[in-house]
């Protein structure tokens, strides 16, 4: 596991703040699309689903669509939201992360 401390040890600070921020740019990037793509009316993730797998004409009622934010919105006030795309957004830095480590053995650079 790459930490700033760890890059700064071995490049210096500033290679080490860099880092920091690219990977708090990395998450906060992951973490908005993969909360965009969720399947609920007023989102992408509902236009993509639709697209991909409905293949129908798409209009959810005015209704729907307030009734999907309402809940959104509970699911984010009580952290069940946060929680369930920190899953997401952890397992997909997880396969980055090792993609990452396995391209850098095999160019020889750790």
């Amino acid at each position: 596991n790459l930490s700033p401390d760890f890059i700064s040890e071995m490049l210096g600070a500033l290679p080490g703040y860099l880092y920091q921020m690219l990977v708090y740019f990395t998450i906060t990037n992951l973490s908005l699309a993969v909360f965009n793509l969720l399947p609920v009316p007023p989102l992408d993730g509902y236009h993509v689903l639709n697209d991909l797998l409905l293949k129908r004409d798409l209009f959810a009622s005015q209704r729907a669509a307030r009734t999907a934010m309402g809940v959104m919105l509970v699911l984010m006030f009580t952290g069940l939201l946060g929680e369930g795309l920190s899953y997401v957004v952890n397992a997909v830095l997880d396969g980055a992360g090792w993609l990452a480590m396995r391209l850098f053995s095999l160019l020889g650079l750790i």
